[in-house]
């Protein structure tokens, strides 16, 4: 016959717990402190990236001094045949500072938003080098210029589910690498707008563009939407009548 000792709650099961939370405490106040300590080294320690660089130059520095302090600021995604893709929105903010329009008027207008996105890639640089990208929400402040919000013209408009149509733009011509206009205007006009809707009429982009076409009488009095352009050129234009548009309204 085996004889067993009682269990006690007060002596056993909590003293024992309350040794393992103390432990544990011990434990998350050291990573806590060797975090702060070296949150107070990157502080100190001046960042690669200098204003003093070209743009280009700045936001590639930049880059690697993310990879330092914020790496989860960066996405690398690599593929199948081993090639790899990094993500990351100073380079997409690259990609309309490097864009230039050959109007000059149009270019004027075009360079006061690039100049306000510029302002904003510096802002970021320097939550960089001071450790509060959170505190600041430099990137969001960023982000909210690359993508400006369509809220304040959908709320006056009349056009059937224009939400969804200022969403596609964005989600269909941001990153496409083709130039889809010509055969969406030709899809536009044989099948009509609910025509083009059924599956497999229409590509993502052309889709994207149609869109950008049934709203170009409302984005038009802020920065007139020239179509003849890649996908790519069509969304920079749109996002920069948004921003005129979010300015003004």
């Amino acid at each position: 016959m085996t004889i067993t000792n009682p269990i006690y709650i007060q002596k056993d099961i909590l003293s024992a717990t309350s040794i393992c939370l103390q432990h544990l405490q011990n434990f998350t106040q050291g990573i806590v402190s060797k975090l702060t300590s070296l949150e107070e080294i990157l502080k100190s320690t001046p960042i690669e990236a200098s204003k003093e660089m070209c743009i280009k130059d700045y936001i590639n520095s930049l880059v690697k001094d993310l990879e330092k302090r914020y790496p989860t600021e960066i996405e690398k995604i690599v593929y199948e045949d081993n090639t790899t893709e990094v993500h990351c929105i100073l380079y997409q903010a690259l990609e309309y500072l490097d864009y230039y329009f050959t109007d000059p008027m149009r270019e004027e207008q075009y360079r006061a938003y690039k100049s306000e996105i510029e302002q904003a890639i510096y802002e970021y640089g320097s939550s960089v080098q001071n450790m509060d990208l959170e505190e600041t929400q430099a990137h969001e402040k960023l982000s909210g210029l690359l993508y400006p919000n369509c809220s304040a013209l959908c709320d006056k408009s009349s056009i059937e589910q224009v939400h969804y149509r200022y969403e596609k733009v964005a989600m269909y011509l941001s990153n496409s690498k083709e130039r889809s206009i010509e055969t969406a205007i030709e899809k536009l006009k044989k099948y009509s707008y609910d025509g083009c809707r059924n599956v497999g009429v229409c590509t993502n982009a052309e889709w994207g563009a149609i869109q950008l076409f049934t709203l170009q009488d409302e984005l038009n009095p802020y920065f007139q939407i020239d179509f003849n352009a890649t996908d790519k050129e069509l969304f920079l234009q749109f996002c920069t009548a948004l921003y005129y548009a979010n300015k003004s309204l």
